[in-house]
């Protein structure tokens, strides 16, 4: 038996239907307000260092290497 080499594509668009009720988007939007609770209950450390490192200045390899 060999295995199928399907490729999945690198992103996968997302799209929204326009066509939900006020009730379906409502439970969506819940449904992933409660996924966004459960990575933050996982990962809070991590993503509160992962946020820190994106906002903080780069430490530049050159020191002479400046901005102005």
């Amino acid at each position: 038996m060999t295995k199928s080499k399907t490729r999945l594509p690198l992103t996968i668009p997302l799209q929204i239907p326009t066509w939900w009720t006020q009730e379906q988007a409502c439970a969506v939007f819940e449904m992933l307000d409660q996924l966004r609770a459960a990575i933050w209950s996982c990962y809070k450390l991590e993503l509160r260092s992962e946020r820190r490192d994106q906002l903080s200045p780069r430490e530049r390899e050159d020191p002479n290497d400046l901005p102005y």
